[in-house]
């Protein structure tokens, strides 16, 4: 709580422009470590006070085991969720997210807010860890194999929640270098604040720039979330649109029914609309993961029609491939963007064939001069 008596989430539960969209919850956990650190009685102060049952210090792992039953028991009617965390609550919280996308293969929570949390490790943890057999201090030291797990697996994920990171330039507890994940090498999603390790969550009014910040970042969360959920699914009207595209020409090429080239381009279409709305670093990086996940389908069905030796057509191999994705929809093409759906990733096989190389192709063999020549003389 802030010298105003006032804390961060009554901070945002009574500023009118987040409290008619955001319901507001907070974790609490039993930390000695942390009040060693923060001078006060608890990490954060609740808005909904529950007395700890046994006060004692866990684990980050398992800390992070008590936020998911949160989860799963208060939290499953909520589709987006953001978590605002400091300090060691930062790191149960990806632990919690590592669990949920590891485990199920999606996560309700659209985004993380660090605040001086130490996803490097803080050296001050180090030092203690010298005189303590602390859990937490263990788990918070430099280096060490939880921090090293978190990251590695963090990394790992197939995709992950918009990231955003604060740090207070005069913290001496979590310096910049461990406040900023590794990964997050975009300057615009970290900030700079002019606080320390405790004030940095503990703004004393709505005009603090730490509490302007975090508002900031939250609404950028929630804006990039909501203007991904009006993409739809459009038709196609113009059917002579992208009849000089590489991916059409090699449907003429293999032979393939216009109907099911027509299928493509509207599938190509959607893909391409797609792919413009979904342009932040961390979306480049998802979307990366399922076309790298969608070459791969399509390798392994094209393996399999070489072997069939002419036993199986273009127009056979396109509907198999097509199928797969839409098998595998829910499992291997799983990602953080949901509102994709088995179009767009269709799309992107037939964005995927948009080169004149032979990375896609309907055909035992291919030629460039041969589609060269044809896009030569135009296919309209």
């Amino acid at each position: 709580m802030a010298p105003s008596g006032v804390s961060l989430p009554q901070l945002i539960d009574e500023d009118p422009a987040l409290n008619k969209t955001f319901d507001i919850a907070c974790f609490d956990y039993y930390s000695t470590w942390s009040r060693k650190i923060s001078g006060t009685k608890t990490l954060v102060q609740r808005l909904f006070k529950v007395r700890n049952k046994t006060p004692k210090n866990l684990p980050i792992d398992e800390i992070s085991e008590l936020l998911q039953t949160n989860f799963i028991v208060e939290f499953n009617g909520y589709k987006k969720v953001i978590i605002i965390a400091h300090s060691m609550g930062g790191l149960i919280s990806k632990s919690c997210i590592i669990k949920q996308i590891s485990k199920n293969l999606s996560t309700n929570i659209i985004g993380f807010i660090s605040l001086a949390v130490p996803h490097s490790g803080s050296a001050i943890a180090n030092y203690a860890s010298f005189i303590s057999s602390h859990e937490q201090i263990k788990d918070l030291s430099v280096l060490s194999n939880e921090v090293d797990r978190l990251n590695r697996e963090w990394m790992g994920l197939a995709f992950r929640p918009l990231d955003r990171y604060l740090y207070g330039s005069y913290d001496t507890v979590v310096k910049k270098q461990s406040a900023i994940a590794i990964h997050s090498n975009d300057r615009a999603n970290y900030l700079a604040l002019d606080e320390d390790h405790t004030s940095i969550c503990k703004p004393i009014n709505r005009d603090a720039l730490a509490y302007k910040s975090i508002v900031k970042y939250i609404k950028q969360i929630d804006e990039s979330c909501r203007a991904k959920e009006i993409l739809d699914i459009r038709r196609l009207d113009d059917k002579q649109l992208y009849n000089d595209e590489y991916f059409v020409l090699k449907l003429v090429i293999a032979d393939v029914h216009e109907r099911i080239t027509g299928q493509a381009k509207e599938y190509f279409y959607n893909a391409e609309r797609a792919r413009k709305l979904f342009t932040s670093d961390q979306d480049k990086k998802d979307l990366k993961y399922l076309y790298d996940r969608v070459n791969e389908i399509y390798k392994i069905e094209y393996q399999n029609f070489l072997c069939q030796k002419g036993r199986v057509s273009s127009e056979q191999l396109i509907y198999t491939v097509h199928s797969k994705i839409l098998e595998k929809n829910d499992v291997h093409l799983k990602s953080r963007l949901e509102n994709l759906t088995i179009t767009h990733k269709a799309g992107m096989l037939h964005q995927l064939a948009n080169s004149p190389n032979d990375k896609v192709i309907w055909t035992e063999s291919f030629e460039l001069d041969s589609l060269e020549k044809m896009k030569g003389q135009g296919n309209g």
